[in-house]
């Protein structure tokens, strides 16, 4: 019922809107219909007498590995596109991904996104053990933990002041979101390594500090490279083990680790990023993968368990083989192992 012509294309497109989302809720496509068939059918056979199992625990499993597979389908997607150009036309990096697509698994994945506006991805991935495997006996695993933040301002620094064990900040911080929403940002990625359900070692952690809740108009800068590098190289988790379950506490050395913005730089964003080079080496030693150092991060930065609105993938790249003496330190050490492999072979 518009009543200027200027409003046509706008009734009309909101009017076949709705009409095209009223015939996708009251004629489900020719797939739907034949999975929905499926579901019932399994549903029926489970729920017989021969197995005498619950309806709910039979949809709720369907549920469940339904959205591993999912997940699992997103990692070969990613890789297949080849969005970060890591192949490069390189038929041998691709067959490696292609084995490694044949052994995996998803374990767990949870993703949540908060009112407040934090997020967070978690992910457990398994790779099963086949003959290029070193030094393995069942599988190795790669964790992936992604989250992003708000926090409060503390003297005009990029602080966070939360706290997992203090509720009433957390609140606090829900509050601050709805009356500044552009308040600063903190974001984390780290992605580590187990051989056989042993320890976690940490591969890789890259951290942001953002003025607000977007990516600043500046150009980022890195963190102070020497504090921060210390820090990081620490360990900024510990992993406190209650009973039967596994209680993470952030470390202060993460929040020490931050630097104070300059007045003249107050409206850039800040990161920094660590690479564990010999974690890194006993991972791809294990997992049985001939990469070199820039293909080595190229290969796990592809998995999608990140967002992509910061480029941490790219600081990363900046911290790791930038033009300081570190980078280049890197990548002598993993250029000096694989020769060795070469050697003892």
């Amino acid at each position: 019922n518009y009543k200027s012509p200027c409003l046509m294309p706008y009734y009309l497109a909101t009017h076949n809107t709705k009409i095209r989302t009223i015939i996708d809720s009251e004629m489900p496509s020719d797939l739907k219909r034949k999975v929905k068939v499926a579901i019932n059918n399994f549903l029926a056979s489970r729920t017989s007498d021969d197995h005498g199992d619950i309806a709910i625990d039979v949809l709720r499993a369907i549920r469940d590995e339904a959205t591993l597979l999912m997940e699992r389908q997103t990692i070969f997607d990613a890789f297949d596109s080849d969005a970060l150009k890591f192949y490069d036309g390189d038929d041998n990096l691709i067959m490696q991904v292609e084995r490694i697509k044949k052994l995996l698994n998803v374990i767990d994945c949870s993703r949540c996104v908060t009112m407040d506006g934090s997020s967070t991805i978690e992910a457990v991935i398994e790779i099963s053990k086949d003959y290029n495997m070193k030094n393995v006996k069942h599988s190795i695993r790669l964790t992936f933990k992604f989250k992003r933040e708000k926090v409060r301002m503390e003297n005009n620094d990029m602080r966070p002041s939360t706290s997992q064990s203090n509720p009433s900040i957390t609140n606090e911080n829900s509050d601050l979101h709805r009356k500044y929403p552009n308040s600063p940002t903190h974001v984390t990625y780290d992605i580590e390594y187990a051989k056989d359900y042993g320890e976690k070692k940490r591969l890789l952690t890259i951290e942001v500090h953002a003025k607000n809740d977007y990516p600043s108009a500046e150009q980022a800068i890195p963190m102070d490279d020497d504090d921060t590098t210390d820090s990081l190289e620490n360990e900024t988790e510990e992993f406190v083990e209650d009973e039967s379950n596994i209680i993470m506490q952030e470390s202060k050395a993460v929040q020490d680790s931050m630097s104070v913005v300059s007045e003249e730089k107050s409206g850039a964003d800040q990161y920094a990023a660590y690479v564990d080079d010999e974690t890194l080496q006993d991972f791809l030693e294990s997992a049985g993968l001939e990469l070199n150092a820039e293909n080595s991060l190229f290969f796990l930065m592809t998995f999608p368990f990140y967002e992509h609105e910061w480029d941490i993938f790219g600081f990363l790249l900046d911290c790791v083989f930038g033009d300081d003496d570190g980078s280049d330190d890197y990548e002598d050490i993993m250029s000096d192992e694989s020769c060795a492999d070469d050697d003892g072979s």
